[in-house]
C-alpha cells in the first residue's frame, strides 16, 4: 500500500502538495474565529460593559459558544479550489483578578469536512475523479486576558490548535497540521446621538506547521510546511441599545474590518491566505441580571473568489 500511495504522490507532482493548503486554510480559520469568539465577548461592545463601566466588575463569567461556518476559495493557483465546512464549540471561563485586569481560559473542538476540486488525474485519494474529500477534526487552547485603562480596552491571546485531517478514498492518508497563535487589541469607545461607537486596532501572529501525510504511518517530511502569518485587522463596532420587554437590556452591533495580511500566504504554490480580506458582522445581544445571550452572523470575502460565513450563539453568566 505505502509502495502504491508513493507512486501516486510522484505521479501527482506539484499537486500533491498542495494537500497541505486545504489543511492549512482551516487551521487559518478555526484559530482566527475562536480568537474572533475572545475579542468579541471581551470588547467594549459586549454585555461586559455598559459604556466605561463594567459590569459586574469584581466577578467572574463561565461561558460558552457554538458556531457553524463554511468557507471556499474558487481560485487557489494550479486549478484548485477548495471548500470547508464545519461546526464547533467552545467553553470557557474568565475572572477578575485585580482592578481592570480580566484572565481567562478557553477549550475548543470541532468537525468538518474539506472538499477540494483538482483538475482531473490530478487529485489526491486516486481515483482520478478531480475530487478530493477529508475529514477535519481540531481541538485547541486559548489564555486570554483583557485590561481597561485610560480611554482604550486592551485584550490579548495566545494559544495552541491542532488539527487532523483524514482522506477516504482508493488511497488512504492522515494529515496532521499544529497551529501556535498570539494577538493584542486595542479598542475605545465613544457615544454620537444613539449610536455607539467602538474602533479598535490588532496585531495577530500565526505559526503552522503541516504535515500533510503520505501514508498512515509514516508522513513523508517532502511535503510538509511551517509558515509564518501576520495579519493586522482594523474596524469599527457601531451599536444601537435598547430595553426590551422584561427589561432585558439589548444591544444590536455592526462590525466592519478590513484585514491587511503578511507573511508566507501560500503553501507549495497554492494559496491558503489573502493578502486583504474584508470583514462584516451582524450580532444582537440581551442580557438581564446575571444572564447574557447572543447571536452573531459574520462573512468575509477577499480576491480569488474567496467567501466566509459563520454563524454562532453564545451565552455567559455573570456574577
Amino acid at each position: 500500500m505505502k509502495t502504491k500511495l508513493l507512486i501516486a504522490l510522484a505521479l501527482c507532482g506539484a499537486s500533491t502538495a498542495a494537500t497541505s493548503n486545504p489543511f492549512l486554510a482551516n487551521a487559518l480559520d478555526v484559530t482566527g474565529m475562536n480568537q474572533d469568539i475572545i475579542a468579541d465577548r471581551l470588547s467594549m461592545a459586549g454585555p461586559l460593559f455598559n459604556g466605561w463601566d463594567r459590569t459586574h466588575p469584581n466577578g467572574g463569567d463561565p461561558w460558552i459558544e457554538a458556531l457553524m461556518f463554511s468557507d471556499k476559495l474558487d481560485h487557489a493557483g494550479q486549478g484548485i479550489s477548495y471548500k470547508n465546512k464545519g461546526a464547533g464549540v467552545n467553553v470557557g471561563y474568565d475572572h477578575v483578578i485585580a482592578k481592570d485586569f480580566r484572565l481567562g481560559l478557553s477549550l475548543y473542538g470541532g468537525a468538518g469536512r474539506i472538499k477540494a476540486d483538482t483538475p482531473v488525474g490530478d487529485d489526491w485519494d486516486g481515483d482520478d475523479d478531480g475530487k478530493t474529500k477529508f475529514k477535519s477534526k481540531w481541538y485547541g487552547v486559548t489564555l486570554y486576558s483583557t485590561w481597561t485603562g485610560n480611554r482604550v480596552n486592551v485584550i490579548a491571546d495566545v494559544g495552541y490548535a491542532h488539527e487532523k485531517d483524514k482522506l477516504k478514498g482508493p488511497l488512504t492518508s492522515n494529515g496532521k497540521t499544529d497551529a501556535w497563535f498570539a494577538g493584542i487589541r486595542f479598542e475605545t469607545s465613544f457615544k454620537t446621538a444613539a449610536i455607539n461607537w467602538v474602533p479598535y486596532y490588532g496585531v495577530r501572529f500565526n505559526h503552522f506547521s503541516n504535515d500533510p501525510g503520505s501514508d498512515p504511518e509514516d508522513g513523508d517530511p517532502s511535503f510538509s510546511s511551517s509558515p509564518n502569518l501576520w495579519q493586522f485587522p482594523v474596524g469599527v463596532k457601531a451599536g444601537f441599545d435598547f430595553t426590551c420587554p422584561g427589561q432585558w437590556k439589548t444591544a444590536t452591533n455592526l462590525d466592519l474590518a478590513i484585514v491587511p495580511t503578511a507573511g508566507k500566504k501560500k503553501s507549495a504554490g497554492i494559496r491558503y491566505s489573502d493578502s486583504v480580506q474584508y470583514r462584516a458582522g451582524l450580532s444582537l445581544e440581551a442580557s438581564k441580571g446575571q444572564h447574557a445571550f447572543g447571536l452573531k452572523y459574520g462573512t468575509a470575502f477577499a480576491a480569488h473568489d474567496r467567501f466566509n460565513q459563520i454563524l454562532s450563539i453564545n451565552y455567559q453568566f455573570m456574577y
